[in-house]
């Protein structure tokens, strides 16, 4: 493993080892778009309700985070310590997402708690994929400008996905809706092609990564495989290891920036489709359009960010991305409002969110790697694994804020197109918190210690 990391990686595994985001950005951006305007307007729950559920189960997911992170720290399998839980999880996790979209004969209290079941299922068996998929990728290579290349190709990928959930989605089950007669199988139909793809696209990421894997032997020391040997004592070690990280040089700014930057996302993506329709009347037409060129334009400041970071710097770029995007969209908001500047405010949104998932975990890996040569500890797991809890613990806030703020503002469809007030209401709910959070991600990214020749001086010391 040590002789690979050290090796430029070949075309095939960055692409195969991408597909597993693929995967992830076509199973939760259908998710985070369209999930809670599902709940509302197909099982008929309340917008509190449906806020609710949607972010108390995306919490869970960050909850999980570590505790996966930390199993798969520890693994034993022949697979690899990473590997063997995507291979595992990957059928599950297809099959799961067909469920979520089928709406049960149930009602009252036995429908909430047959979704919020079904929800939290969904969400343990994509964290058993997603987050050893996350903690292999740091540990893929060893390289500062590579590991960004690998980030940007995954990154890539997951705004294809992203681009095929946010953009086919209402065209395809207004399709399946007509064809089955009836609203909720559309849904379903639909479930079932995401849940497919879902589970190719991690598959294929495991299989491209065979031999890459670190697998620990049975005679392993206490070091090599950490909690391992003192299970019974599991709980008490891993709130060590969190105060442990705490003091890791940058751990908690790009921690909280996971926290802030995804909050964002969950406003953005629940919020968006209420926003188009209730405040400017688009039609599906008009949504899927924005969605599928918005996504594109993601792909193409991925590729930009990636490449202007490999040149100067990821701390710089970042900085310069949270600073660009947090005035600009301020500036929207309190100017005239028309359809056209909220298209802009959605291709400035997508600038940030590029240069958050292109960089972040790049910027994780460099810190993992130091804090491995500074402290002789192996933790890219915990450290990937809590990284993730951020981010899944700021969709889950952001998806519940705006739920709440549409229960507090009185959303109801009827109401809408008649109200003015509320449309206005609605558009200050989308927009506010994203300028809150984007201006904490640019203050946070300022604080961030590895520019480049940090890094550097550092590893030349080491």
């Amino acid at each position: 493993m040590e002789d690979l990391r050290s090796q430029t990686l070949p075309m095939c595994v960055k692409l195969g080892y991408g597909m597993g985001q693929f995967s992830e950005g076509i199973a939760y951006n259908f998710y985070y778009y369209f999930y809670t305007f599902f709940l509302i307007q197909v099982v008929e729950l309340s917008p509190a309700a449906a806020g609710i559920i949607s972010g108390l189960s995306v919490l869970w997911d960050a909850i999980s985070d570590p505790i996966i992170g930390c199993l798969s720290d520890c693994s034993l399998s022949p697979l690899g310590r990473r590997r063997s839980f995507i291979g595992k999880a990957a059928v599950p996790l297809g099959v799961i997402v067909v469920v979520l979209y089928i709406k049960p004969p149930l009602s009252g209290a036995a429908l909430v708690g047959w979704i919020c079941i079904v929800n939290f299922i969904f969400w343990l068996f994509f964290t058993i994929c997603d987050v050893p998929w996350l903690i292999l990728g740091n540990e893929l290579t060893d390289k500062f400008d590579e590991k960004t290349q690998l980030r940007t190709i995954s990154t890539v990928l997951l705004f294809l996905g992203q681009t095929a959930a946010a953009g086919l989605t209402l065209p395809v089950i207004s399709f399946f809706s007509v064809q089955l007669d009836s609203e909720w199988k559309g849904w379903a139909a639909w479930g079932v092609i995401i849940g497919l793809i879902t589970t190719m696209g991690f598959y294929i990421s495991f299989r491209a990564t065979k031999g890459r894997d670190m697998i620990l032997s049975k005679s392993a020391t206490p070091e090599q495989v950490p909690l391992q040997f003192s299970f019974h004592h599991w709980v008490k070690e891993l709130a060590t290891t969190v105060k442990e990280l705490c003091w890791v040089k940058g751990f908690l700014s790009l921690f909280l920036i996971g926290v802030l930057a995804t909050a964002a996302v969950g406003v953005f993506a629940s919020g968006s489709v209420f926003v188009l329709t209730d405040t400017y009347g688009a039609d599906e037409l008009h949504i899927t359009l924005c969605n599928i060129l918005s996504s594109l334009w993601a792909i193409l400041m991925t590729q930009l960010l990636g490449k202007l970071a490999t040149k100067t710097d990821k701390k710089a770029v970042l900085v310069i991305v949270f600073s660009t995007v947090a005035s600009s969209l301020f500036l929207i908001w309190i100017l005239p409002d028309n359809i056209w500047t909220f298209y802009l405010s959605v291709a400035l949104f997508f600038i940030g969110d590029a240069g958050f998932w292109t960089l972040m975990f790049s910027m994780a890996g460099d810190m993992t790697e130091l804090d491995e040569y500074q402290h002789k500890k192996k933790r890219e797991g915990l450290i990937t694994s809590f990284l993730c809890f951020s981010t899944k613990a700021g969709c889950a806030a952001g998806m519940w804020l705006f739920g709440t703020e549409l229960d507090f503002i009185g959303y109801s469809s009827e109401s809408v197109s008649m109200n003015v007030s509320l449309a206005s209401n609605i558009r200050s709910a989308f927009f506010l918190p994203i300028i809150v959070c984007y201006v904490g991600c640019f203050l946070l990214a300022c604080k961030y210690p590895y520019s480049r020749k940090e890094y550097e001086n550092i590893k030349a010391h080491l």
